[in-house]
């Protein structure tokens, strides 16, 4: 990943990055269809045996950022095609949603160096509106992406329920929170939600861009 806010561009390899207290960055797309209460949302289910949050939920297309928005954007089309076999015609309707910062601390498997590591991050989102039954139709196309076992389409009130259960992976459960909020599905007011919406689109001071 690239390492934010860098005298001179350059990347670690991501256990690298948490080692030194590299912030972390990384590109997620929220795939969905229909609008309010009928809305349907694409939910990647990661695989049991992968090394940090097995059997747990998150976007459908994740992966590495790039330094700059025209990069990040080329690099979300890219993955969307590899990962989740859209076509280029879907791919182009991508559209950049701003980002998320955080500071968690990161699970890995029990014993792992990785255990209980803290972690500052920047998560830039992206949408990708299809059209109604889209989603049924690609739950049979196979699964591209080595740690994601497969999708499945929810329905908003099922992705309200898997976030209070705690069932996604933290950080694609922050750019999952801060989607049902931009889209207008959850009660600001809610006393489970209120705080953490609150605070997802707040500036931190993490470097962001490469200082040139």
């Amino acid at each position: 990943m690239p390492v934010l806010g860098a005298p001179h561009p350059f990347r670690l390899h991501e256990d690298l990055a948490r080692i030194f207290g590299v912030v972390t960055s990384a590109v997620h797309l929220n795939i969905f269809s229909g609008e309010g209460d009928n809305m349907r949302i694409w939910v990647g289910h990661r695989g049991r045996y992968t090394s940090t949050y097995p059997g747990m939920l998150s976007q459908c297309v994740v992966g590495p950022s790039e330094l700059s928005e025209q990069g990040r954007l080329a690099a979300m089309k890219e993955l969307a095609a590899r990962k989740a076999g859209l076509p280029e015609a879907v791919t182009e309707k991508i559209t950049a949603a701003g980002k998320v910062s955080f500071f968690a601390v990161r699970k890995g498997v029990r014993g792992s160096v990785a255990q209980k590591w803290p972690e500052p991050g920047v998560r830039y989102v992206f949408d990708l509106e299809l059209p109604e039954g889209f989603l049924d139709a690609k739950q049979k196309h196979k699964v591209r992406d080595s740690r994601i076992d497969g999708y499945s389409a929810e329905h908003t009130d099922d992705v309200k329920r898997l976030l209070l259960m705690k069932l996604f992976k933290p950080d694609c459960g922050l750019v999952m929170l801060d989607f049902l909020n931009r889209k207008k599905v959850i009660p600001v007011d809610h006393p489970e939600y209120a705080a953490v919406v609150k605070g997802l689109r707040r500036e931190l001071a993490f470097p962001h861009q490469v200082s040139r």
